[in-house]
């Protein structure tokens, strides 16, 4: 909690929270990671990695966890850093950073690679160009764990695996003494463009081919050492814990060559971006914006709300609208985010396409709260300095998220 305000919050009534405040509803938070941990289960020899870069926050690991996996990935060195007490609780294990390590950070992780070792834990980067490697092997008194990350044609990062570059790393790190290499890590950023569980199969599929032929490939290449095959993103991950004799072919291919792990992290919140995939439903998204109407504007079918660019982002989605008010439909007329400024926003009356309609009659009147599902749930936390975690109405608790890079 935050040392100051946060403790005065708890128990407060959500209508009465200061706008705009990013809202976690704890009873669908809840479900949403024990049906992922429920699949993950199901699915006999397959680990489990949860992001943490949604939320940034301890408690929501624990859940995402519930003590039965302890293995995340972090986004930034400060979400490593906060992950540090963890370690030292033994709820987590293993953290992978998942952004290729510039130089200027060398220091700063290795510092951090140590002091996890001390408390039995373990800090393994990504890698996907040599001269990292090199990088690495100049800091010779700290023993670095490695993935290579494959690039399966998102083109985010990575290295596709049928290139010299790719081979060529390989051999570096297999060479280099202070270096262990531990698997291949392959992520569909492009599944949240799926719009039915066959497409989540298909970039699903994607990833694991991406695994199995990264392996073959460093077998090739001479490189020999036992390899972890890491794949997911929430949609991928979500059709891979559901029985299916499609998705199971493919694990079992993948556990041929090599252990496998799944990672994903948005799927305890969710958002619309998730909702428009077709595999989950506004049921299941557990984050929402509180914001005030300010302002209503009946001649022109529009209302002011204090949550802007720096309270909902700017985040577009397959789904129109910058968010949609908590309780509309997703498809049909809808009372949606069309604008944003700083910290004005505006909503408008709109059909499934986006385009404004008439006849958006409203209730609202100055002063009044309404809840909006966020496009991407992952930048709309990070604007937000405190989470309300909510129950039956009231705040149940105040998480602070690690802030910075």
């Amino acid at each position: 909690m935050d040392s100051t305000q946060a403790p005065t919050l708890v128990g407060t009534a959500v209508a009465d929270l200061p706008t705009p405040s990013l809202l976690i509803d704890l009873d669908v938070l809840e479900a949403n990671c024990a049906r992922m941990l429920k699949g993950i289960d199901s699915l006999g020899d397959v680990a489990f990695r949860a992001h943490v870069k949604t939320h940034k926050c301890a408690p929501i690991v624990r859940k995402q966890l519930s003590g039965r996996y302890r293995s995340v990935v972090a986004s930034t060195v400060a979400e490593v850093e906060g992950l540090v007490p963890l370690v030292r609780e033994g709820v987590v294990v293993d953290i992978l950073y998942s952004m290729p390590p510039g130089p200027s950070k060398l220091r700063r992780l290795a510092a951090l690679a140590d002091e996890l070792a001390a408390a039995g834990g373990v800090l393994r980067l990504m890698l996907d160009h040599a001269s990292q490697a090199d990088s690495l092997a100049a800091v010779g008194d700290t023993n670095w764990s490695v993935f290579l990350k494959v690039n399966i044609g998102d083109n985010r990062a990575g290295l596709p695996v049928d290139t010299d570059a790719f081979a060529e790393l390989g051999r570096r790190v297999a060479a280099t003494a202070n270096i262990q290499l531990y698997g291949v890590y392959a992520h569909a950023g492009s599944s949240y463009a799926a719009k039915t569980e066959a497409d989540a199969i298909g970039y699903l599929e994607r990833e694991i081919r991406g695994g199995i032929d990264a392996v073959d490939g460093l077998r090739v290449a001479g490189v020999h050492s036992p390899l972890l095959i890491s794949v997911g993103a929430t949609p991928t991950a979500q059709v891979s814990v559901r029985s299916s004799d499609r998705v199971r072919a493919l694990l079992d291919a993948a556990r041929a060559v090599a252990a496998v792990e799944v990672h994903a992290g948005n799927y305890g919140l969710l958002d619309l971006q998730q909702v428009a995939t077709g595999l989950v439903s506004t049921a299941d998204v557990a984050g929402s914006v509180l914001a005030e109407v300010v302002s209503t504007y009946d001649e022109r079918e529009e209302v002011l709300v204090d949550a802007g660019v720096l309270g909902l982002s700017r985040e577009a989605g397959p789904i129109p609208g910058l968010g949609t008010v908590v309780g509309q439909p997703v498809t049909g007329p809808r009372w949606a985010v069309v604008r944003v400024s700083q910290e004005h926003g505006i909503l408008g009356y709109v059909d499934e396409n986006g385009q404004r309609v008439a006849g958006g009659r409203h209730a609202w009147k100055v002063g009044d709260k309404v809840r909006i599902w966020p496009q991407h749930a992952c930048i709309t936390c990070a604007l937000h300095p405190r989470l309300f975690a909510v129950r039956g109405g009231a705040v149940a608790d105040v998480y602070v998220p690690w802030r910075g890079w």
